[in-house]
């Protein structure tokens, strides 16, 4: 398991890192040492917003993914269409991790310590792993149905996530936690492959 560990960045618990196609492992990876890194430069500082706005910050990232696809994957500031694939998988993962945490939107302190960092870390690599066992069983399911999916339709079937979820935001009496943590799982599924399949070969 260590091995597995080391090599994912996050733990295979209930699969092998070898049940997930390679484009799914090289979106996954990229995107945790990218979180990693921003969580170094700017702590948990996504913990000010309240479970919507992280919907509506991933969905700007989507929206952007729909737009700048058909161009030159590159968008006027020079930034790379695969950055937002991969930014999607990290804000699916701290949806999730809110969703958990702080379903009620309430205002949070900060983790300073390193400790407390590590602890944040440690919880979202759950919340990897928990996306990768769903897509390894769902695979078996569908019998890898994914690699007749062409990019576009990786990005469609994104944002037809994000109307469900809104929709779930907008009607619930309270908020639905348990449904829009399981659509963000689905989300960053689809995202792990969409950034897989627009990386350097």
């Amino acid at each position: 398991m260590a091995e597995m560990y080391d090599y994912l960045g996050f733990p295979a618990v209930g699969f092998s890192a070898t049940d997930l196609p390679e484009e799914y492992r090289r979106g996954a990876i990229d995107a945790r040492r990218i979180f990693i890194e921003k969580l170094g430069t700017y702590g948990a500082s996504w913990l000010v917003f309240r479970p919507s706005s992280i919907t509506d910050q991933a969905l700007i990232k989507a929206y952007r993914l729909r737009k700048l696809h058909a161009r030159e994957h590159l968008s006027k500031v020079g930034e790379s269409v695969r950055i937002d694939a991969l930014a999607l998988i990290n804000y699916s993962f701290i949806a999730v991790y809110v969703a958990h945490k702080n379903p009620l939107g309430n205002w949070l302190a900060m983790p300073s310590t390193h400790d407390a960092l590590d602890l944040v870390v440690q919880e979202i690599d759950e919340a990897r792993a928990e996306a990768a066992r769903l897509f390894v069983a769902k695979n078996h399911d569908y019998d890898q149905a994914w690699q007749q999916f062409r990019v576009e339709t990786l990005v469609d079937l994104i944002l037809a996530k994000f109307v469900r979820i809104r929709q779930l935001e907008s009607t619930a009496a309270t908020y639905p936690a348990a449904q829009v943590r399981a659509e963000f799982l689905d989300i960053a599924n689809y995202a792990c492959l969409l950034a897989g399949l627009m990386s350097p070969q």
